[in-house]
C-alpha cells in the first residue's frame, strides 16, 4: 500500500471529516483555508497525488473535481492497517516460577501476537508465571510476562534468570561479592542466595499480560 505524506493525510482527513459531518465534499478553497495554504493550486497538487495513490477518484468532466474512493482507502483503514502490520509473533516459551525456583517447561507451538507499540521490538519471548512471589509488583500467578532477551539489566529491573542447569525464576537481583540474591517483592517469600556463577540472566521483563 502506497504511503501518504503528512500533508496528504491532512487533506484526506479533512475531506473525509467534512463528508461525514455535512454530507458533502469541501471545495479547494475551503481546504486551503483550513490548512492555511495560500493558493488552491497547492491543494490541487495534493488532491492529484491522492488520486494517483487511489485515495480519491476523479469526477468527469471536471478534472479538478474529486470523490472519495472505496472505504479501504480511508484514513481510518490506513490506521487500522498500520496497527495490524506492526503486530509480531512472540513464542510462549515456558512456565516460569515466581515462587520457589523450579524447572521451566516448554509450551510447544504456542505464540502470542503483540503490537510493537506496547512492548517495543527485539528478541522477545512470553512466559507464563507460576506463583506469587512477585505480587508486590502486581505480577500474579497465571500472568504472562514479556521478556526481552538480554544478558545485562539495570539493578531495578525484574529479570528472568536461570539458576543452575534447569531452574528458571522471575526476580530482582542483588549482588554481594560472589553471591547473587534472588529478591522477591512479596515479603512472605524469602530472599534466596546463590553463587554468582550459577545464575544466568535470560532477559528483562518489559511487559505483562493478564487475562481476566
Amino acid at each position: 500500500m502506497k504511503q501518504l505524506t503528512t500533508r496528504q493525510r491532512q487533506v484526506l482527513t479533512l475531506i473525509e471529516s467534512a463528508f461525514k459531518k455535512e454530507g458533502r465534499l469541501p471545495s479547494l478553497q475551503q481546504i486551503a483555508q483550513v490548512l492555511k495554504v495560500k493558493s488552491k493550486s497547492g491543494v490541487l497538487r495534493h488532491i492529484e497525488a491522492l488520486k494517483k495513490k487511489g485515495f480519491l477518484q476523479s469526477k468527469i468532466p471536471d478534472p479538478s473535481a474529486f470523490a472519495l474512493a472505496a472505504p479501504q482507502k480511508s484514513v481510518a483503514f490506513l490506521e487500522a492497517f498500520s496497527e495490524k502490520m506492526s503486530l509480531f509473533r512472540v513464542p510462549l516459551a515456558a512456565v516460569v516460577s515466581a515462587g520457589t525456583p523450579r524447572a521451566a517447561y516448554d509450551q510447544a507451538d504456542s505464540f502470542l501476537e503483540l503490537s510493537s507499540s506496547y512492548f517495543g521490538r527485539g528478541e522477545q519471548v512470553a512466559v507464563k508465571i507460576s506463583g506469587n512471589s512477585m505480587d508486590g509488583d502486581s505480577i500474579s500467578d497465571g500472568d504472562i510476562a514479556i521478556i526481552n532477551r538480554q544478558q545485562l539489566a539495570e539493578k531495578s529491573a525484574i529479570v528472568a534468570v536461570r539458576v543452575g542447569a534447569e531452574e528458571v525464576t522471575l526476580k530482582r537481583l542483588r549482588q554481594k561479592d560472589h553471591i547473587i540474591e534472588l529478591v522477591p517483592s512479596n515479603p512472605t517469600f524469602p530472599v534466596r542466595s546463590v553463587p554468582a556463577d550459577q545464575v544466568e540472566i535470560i532477559g528483562k521483563m518489559v511487559g505483562l499480560i493478564r487475562k481476566y
